[in-house]
């Protein structure tokens, strides 16, 4: 039936005194289980009475037969508690009961500690050749290299035959007539020209006009190299006097590669005027002028042969009575 109410709690009543412990009594069979009671309804609920003195133990007695469960009494109220007595002697162990129901599944504990790496498993099979997929759209245009460095030169090829000749062009025009070469040399400083030597011009040929040559003489250079073969007028000039020239007079020839230029066995070497009365320091002057054929590398420069080779020259820049002014010149010019 449906449980009653719980009843109030009784008192506690006393204990009871401990009875003597009988003598244990034979163990009778075990009867057959009778079959269950029908549950009762749950009584009322006692009120607990005292707690009684506890009695000396009694023999166990035979087990008998599982009776019906009664109808719970009313709880009484609980009494003070005895005197603990002695312990009994074991009872035989019941039947284990039917498994009860599964219990609520427990909270998830908290992870574990992650365990050491293990170790690496074998190379699988390689898997077979997947289909090729679509072709992807072209990317943009990447930014240019660096300019790698140059390779290293090849192998000249063998020569080509030759081609043919070809035909002879139209004649062309005939040019006009001029100068193709030209060059003037000055010195005018005060120096010696030495005995047997070529001369020095000190400003050269460079700050002048000059054109057609392989070169013309520097500041401080004394040679015209030819370029071109051909006829060439010369002009040369020297103002200046020398230990000697009382009896001697200046002497000076054009040079060509280091020796007196001449044709036919005659020489362009030239000589000064010959003064009737001379005094120490007196100036002569020599002056040079002709047409000669040159040969292209030709060397050429004005020489100083006075007195046979052994005189020196001195040239001053500033004669007495003058103004300062060259006082030794060279020039060649191409005629034809």
């Amino acid at each position: 039936g449906s449980t009653g109410n719980t009843g109030l709690g009784g008192s506690t009543g006393n204990t009871g005194s401990t009875g003597s412990i009988g003598s244990t009594g034979s163990t009778s069979s075990t009867g057959s289980t009778g079959n269950t009671g029908s549950i009762g309804s749950t009584g009322n609920t006692g009120s607990i009475g005292s707690t009684g003195n506890t009695g000396l133990g009694g023999s166990t007695g035979n087990t008998g037969s599982t009776g019906s469960i009664g109808s719970t009494g009313s709880t009484s109220s609980t009494g003070s508690t005895g005197n603990t007595g002695s312990i009994g002697s074991t009872g035989n162990t019941g039947s284990i009961g039917s498994t009860g129901n599964t219990g609520i599944i427990g909270s998830t504990g908290s992870t574990g500690e992650i365990g050491s790496t293990g170790n690496t498993g074998s190379t699988g099979n390689t898997g077979s050749i997947g289909s090729t997929g679509n072709t992807g759209t072209i990317g943009s245009t990447g930014s240019t290299g660096k300019i790698g460095s140059t390779g290293n030169t090849g192998t000249i090829g063998s020569t080509g035959s030759t081609g043919e000749i070809g035909s002879t062009g139209n004649t062309g025009a005939t040019g006009s007539g001029g100068i193709s070469a030209y060059g003037y040399a000055v010195g005018q400083s005060t120096t010696v020209i030495g005995a047997d030597a070529d001369v020095i011009f000190d400003l050269g040929a460079t700050p002048f006009p000059n054109s057609g040559f392989t070169s013309v003489p520097a500041p401080a250079g004394t040679s015209f190299v030819i370029a071109t073969t051909g006829v060439y007028e010369f002009d040369f000039y020297v103002a200046g006097n020398h230990a000697t020239g009382a009896t001697v007079p200046l002497e000076f020839a054009l040079y060509v590669n280091g020796a007196v230029a001449s044709v036919g066995g005659n020489g362009f070497e030239f000589r000064s005027n010959q003064q009737a009365t001379w005094a120490a320091g007196d100036i002569q002057v020599c002056v040079g002028h002709g047409i000669i054929l040159l040969t292209a590398g030709d060397i050429i420069t004005l020489h100083n042969r006075t007195n046979t080779v052994t005189d020196v020259v001195n040239v001053i820049n500033t004669p007495v009575g003058g103004d300062a002014s060259p006082n030794r010149t060279l020039s060649l010019k191409k005629i034809s």
